[in-house]
């Protein structure tokens, strides 16, 4: 059983069907995809949650996209900053935020050296790590005239608030040593959006999966015997059986207990699922009778010199689907008000904003559409983050399986690509890799399962994508995952001998020959379709 139908949970189960495994997924809301959300209702694809291909360059979404012939745009880079005087920033006040901003990102690189020589101690909020560099930059400040330095500040400001969007929490919650932990990983190359919204990937990737609705889990009995089966009990009343369990629910779900977990979780996983911070992201699209900014510019960042929440970034539809919409995301304090307030109350003060930037060219809302990702009992939140008590470490924890039994996906379980779609997907498959290792004794890296931890175990198989030894292309979620002909040397794998009386060897011995029937034919199924993708290319 998988529990969860997004990206993760699509990934895993398409593992594990190619594997030749019986797999059902459970989704608890009434559609797939979770976090990845697309809305048609203003005569276009909306994405209302995730919506990039971070990085294109060796990427699988990119290239599931492609092999699916999904129609992408390509975002151009911000090219200038609005003032909220109206004004473009100029060349001379933007190059010194630019430097200054520099400095500031290279004192966190600088914490990160001095944390492998010093306690725990070390550690600070992100916030006030940069603002110490920002108040500190005198000369470069000095450079500007007097009238231009209060934007100056405001950029700065703006720079730093905008850290929150791809961490989706407040700064001063972020580890200013771990904040950006995936950076060696990340991919390389334009970051793309979905023409037609990120479902019409997810609708690719569920392609003869047996999905079940409106399942929502509840409790996950897994028992201390190996030998029983996992009993996954739903809100409907419906219970399923399984060997294994993958649970691919967002962190939030976690964090909240919707899922009883029966025996409770290892302390260590309850640990992780504390200690890693899952943020907050909310969209407002609003889609005006005619489009008033700039056709060229796809991103418009609002610069503000009063104190609050006044730093946006609104992102332009208009050159991807032809459309005059633009998006707000919103993060932090923000985000957190979005909340709590209608919808009409939002859209107002967007349109505000706007009205300052354009207050000529200025058209009126049409329609419009707000999340509350924090609000919705499928995610809780947006995706996770690196807290001021995060390290590495807890990413392999949130990945570690508990008894070789309940198995954990999704973007939170992976440490080199957290907080992406891509993250999530690759987790899905390093899982479903991980539980046919598991499930046919496999030693992997010259360790046996057995003189492993879960956490050590998971870790082994979480290798660094960076490598020299590891192909990126093999590469699934920081995993090194075995290349295809070990994947298929682990269906070959025996159990130890035992000695045993003749009655309990001759049922063994009949089980182990019809598992062995199985394997064959598993087996064959995989190296039958990995035929029929090669010869398809």
């Amino acid at each position: 059983v998988v529990v969860g139908a997004g990206a993760a949970g699509l990934a895993a189960a398409q593992e594990l069907k190619l594997l030749g495994v019986e797999v059902v997924v459970l989704e608890g809301s009434d559609r797939i995809g979770g976090r990845c959300a697309t809305d048609w209702s203003m005569g276009c694809a909306v994405d209302l949650g995730a919506a990039f291909i971070h990085g294109c360059e060796g990427n699988a979404i990119y290239e599931l996209a492609n092999q699916h012939g999904l129609e992408l745009s390509v975002p151009k880079d911000i090219d200038s900053f609005w003032l909220s005087n109206g004004a473009v920033a100029s060349n001379e006040l933007d190059s010194c935020a630019d430097a200054i901003w520099t400095k500031a990102l290279k004192l966190s690189d600088s914490l990160r050296v001095l944390d492998k020589h010093s306690s725990d101690s070390l550690d600070v909020c992100l916030r006030l790590a940069l603002r110490t560099v920002v108040t500190e930059s005198v000369d470069e400040i000095a450079r500007i005239p007097k009238h231009e330095q209060k934007y100056l500040n405001a950029m700065l400001e703006w720079h730093i608030s905008n850290i929150e969007v791809p961490c989706a929490a407040a700064l001063d919650q972020l580890s200013a040593r771990n904040w950006d932990l995936d950076t060696a990983a990340a991919f390389k190359g334009a970051h793309a959006v979905f023409v037609f919204g990120y479902s019409s990937l997810i609708q690719a990737l569920r392609k003869d999966l047996d999905i079940k609705l409106n399942q929502k889990v509840n409790e996950i009995q897994y028992g201390s015997n190996g030998n029983d089966d996992i009993v996954v009990k739903c809100a409907s009343g419906e219970s399923y059986c399984a060997d294994r369990v993958i649970v691919t629910v967002p962190l939030g779900v976690l964090k909240q207990n919707v899922i009883k977990f029966n025996p409770e979780l290892p302390e260590i996983k309850r640990n992780a699922i504390s200690k890693l911070g899952f943020g907050l992201l909310n969209k407002v699209a609003i889609r005006f009778e005619s489009v008033f900014w700039p056709l060229d510019s796809e991103y418009l960042p609002y610069v503000s010199t009063k104190q609050g929440f006044d730093h946006y970034v609104f992102f332009s539809l208009q050159q991807s689907t032809g459309e005059p919409i633009l998006i707000s995301f919103t993060t932090g304090l923000l985000a957190e008000w979005i909340e709590h307030s209608s919808d009409e109350q939002v859209v107002g003060h967007m349109c505000d904003v706007l009205k300052k930037l354009f207050p000529k060219k200025y058209s009126n809302p049409e329609a419009y559409l707000v999340t509350r990702w924090k609000s919705n009992p499928y995610s809780y939140g947006s995706y996770s983050y690196a807290g001021k008590e995060c390290f590495p470490e807890t990413y392999f924890a949130m990945a570690a399986d508990v008894s070789n039994r309940v198995y954990f996906a999704g973007e939170a379980t992976s440490r080199w690509h957290p907080s992406t779609v891509h993250g999530a997907y690759y987790s899905g498959i390093r899982e479903a890799r991980k539980l046919m290792l598991m499930e046919y004794n496999v030693a992997e890296c010259g360790e046996s399962k057995e003189s492993l931890n879960n956490v050590e175990r998971c870790a082994v198989l979480e290798m660094n994508p960076m490598s020299k030894n590891v192909n990126r292309s093999e590469c699934f979620g920081g995993s090194g995952v075995l290349a295809e002909e070990r994947v298929e040397s682990a269906f070959d794998e025996s159990d130890p001998v035992e000695v045993l009386p003749v009655e309990e060897e001759d049922r063994r011995r009949r089980k182990a020959e019809q598992k062995e029937r199985r394997n064959a034919a598993r087996r064959e199924r995989y190296r039958q379709k990995k035929k029929e993708a090669r010869l398809s290319k």
